[in-house]
């Protein structure tokens, strides 16, 4: 009568004279102690097992009924797998429970397919124990220990990806798009920054400049004498300045001796606020006759038409509101979104008339008033063209339009810029108004460059709005034109109103 053995002592004799039954030992061999695989390797690489081409079904057949193994906490059962990106495939048969077999080759083309038809029927699979996984394939059979136990688990894809990034409910569409619309604007605007930096570089920019029209430096005739007594009265009036500890007396010198050899940033953010004030923050603040006024910082004049090379780009600029003006104006300026005009730097900033350059170290203010020059050029362009169209472009002849100050952590430049026309030519210039030092008399101008600019909104661009708007009410309206020039439905569909005009009438049938 048979001896009823344990599961897995079945199980060991079972392979033991399968192993007897397929192959003879080989005592000189050093492989003899290790299970061979009877099943032939076609079978193993396409991984189809049948059971008429292993004989332990027979061998367990004979064997009386016998009580299912006991179960392992965590099991892993594998069949066929291939790593497609190392290029090695594993097999394992029912026949070596306790063995892996790699084979190196590359990896078979993927091919479309469903996942019922990837993954081995559970019959086919085998049973490994986590631990002798791991001990006799090393980190690779720890890998595959940590694998769900059957495949149920991978029949659906998304359960192999991790969950797509879910946007903020209370964030809408049209949020979401201004929020992705101001991060690229921010890329493209310090891309361009550096790029239109790299055109000032140039030793022969200013030359161009002047090739086209535009001079760093005063006209021979100068300015207008009322334009020239204006520009006294900018610098000399007095204007409220704000509470500031580090612009105190006890402080001031130890301000800016902290922003010695500090970045452009570092001056951009702690300095220029004090020399060149905010005229939007300056309305909300209580000054009401700046509410016509726009700040822009490091903004690109997108809607510009550039003199010479790139989009000017100011690290400040104010120019007026694009409220200020009717839409019959705007219309007579031929003014639509997203096109380019002479008039707007952007679609809320018509007309700018005041840029700032902040430059630090080695590059000096001589390289600040290169984009000053440039972006002071077209601004004044537009307004020249203005009045061309009005037929008084002799209006502006030597008339300053526009201002700029240059500056650093220690001084500060400030130019009047200004126009001569000479019939169909038009020339541009700048003159410099006045040298700030910072440093100089334990620093008593402290506060020029901020009243300057006051003044230059108040006492120039409040007064020059007005001129300037009822100039574009000369222009012609494009929609009177198109009016006076198309004939009146009456006129097309004429009736006589008499007997008289009836009989003169002929009629071709």
């Amino acid at each position: 009568m048979p001896t009823k053995h344990s599961g897995g002592d079945q199980f060991a004799h079972s392979q033991h004279v399968q192993q007897r039954s397929t192959k003879p030992t080989d005592t000189r061999s050093k492989e003899r102690h290790r299970p061979k695989c009877a099943v032939p390797l076609k079978a193993r690489k396409a991984g189809q097992l049948d059971s008429s081409e292993c004989h332990t079904q027979n061998l367990l057949s004979e064997q009386p009924a016998q009580p299912p193994p006991p179960s392992f906490p965590k099991v892993l059962q594998v069949r066929v797998f291939t790593h497609v990106c190392l290029g090695f495939t594993i097999l394992t048969c029912l026949q070596c429970p306790n063995s892996l077999l790699r084979i190196d080759f590359p990896a078979p083309e993927r091919e479309t397919k469903s996942l019922e038809e990837s993954h081995v029927s559970q019959q086919n699979q085998l049973t490994f124990e986590p631990a002798e996984a791991e001990r006799e394939c090393g980190p690779l059979g720890k890998w595959l220990a940590q694998l769900p136990p059957t495949s149920e688990d991978f029949a659906d894809p998304s359960t192999m990806y991790p969950p797509p990034a879910k946007r903020l409910r209370s964030m809408s569409p049209d949020q979401y798009g201004q929020r992705v619309s101001l991060v690229e604007t921010s890329a493209i605007a310090t891309l361009a920054k550096d790029k239109q930096y790299a055109t000032y570089k140039h030793a022969n920019y200013p030359a161009k400049l002047e090739t086209k029209g535009s001079y760093m430096r005063p006209s021979k005739a100068g300015m207008a004498d009322e334009d020239r007594a204006l520009c006294q009265k900018l610098k000399s009036n007095w204007q409220p300045v704000p509470f500031d500890p580090l612009f105190d007396d006890d402080h001031f010198m130890d301000f800016l001796s902290n922003l010695q050899g500090r970045s452009e940033a570092r001056v951009y953010i702690d300095l220029h606020p004090r020399i060149v004030p905010s005229v939007e923050g300056l309305s909300i603040a209580g000054r009401k006759e700046l509410e016509g006024l726009i700040d822009g910082y490091n903004d690109i004049w997108v809607n510009s038409v550039p003199f010479h090379g790139p989009r000017p780009q100011p690290d400040h600029t104010i120019g007026f509101k694009w409220s200020n003006f009717s839409e019959k104006q705007r219309r007579k300026l031929k003014i639509a979104t997203n096109t380019k005009s002479y008039y707007i730097a952007r679609e809320e900033m018509y007309f700018p008339f005041f840029t700032s350059e902040i430059k630090c170290g080695k590059q000096g203010l001589d390289f600040a008033d290169l984009p000053n020059a440039h972006s002071m050029t077209v601004a004044l362009r537009g307004l020249v063209d203005v009045y061309r169209q009005v037929g008084r472009p002799a209006d502006l002849h030597r008339k300053v339009l526009g201002f700029s100050i240059s500056h650093n952590e220690k001084l500060a430049y400030i130019y009047a810029h200004y126009p001569e026309i000479d019939g169909d030519r038009t020339t541009y210039y700048r003159d410099l108004l006045e040298v700030v030092s910072f440093w100089s008399d334990a620093g008593r101008k402290r506060w020029f460059c901020y009243q300057f600019t006051l003044n230059v909104c108040q006492m120039f661009a409040l007064p020059f709005l007005e001129q300037l708007k009822s100039t574009i009410d000369e222009l012609p309206d494009p929609i009177e034109l198109l009016q006076q020039l198309a004939p009146t439905v009456d006129e097309e569909m004429s009736i006589p109103n008499s007997e008289d005009e009836t009989d003169t009438l002929n009629f071709t049938w």
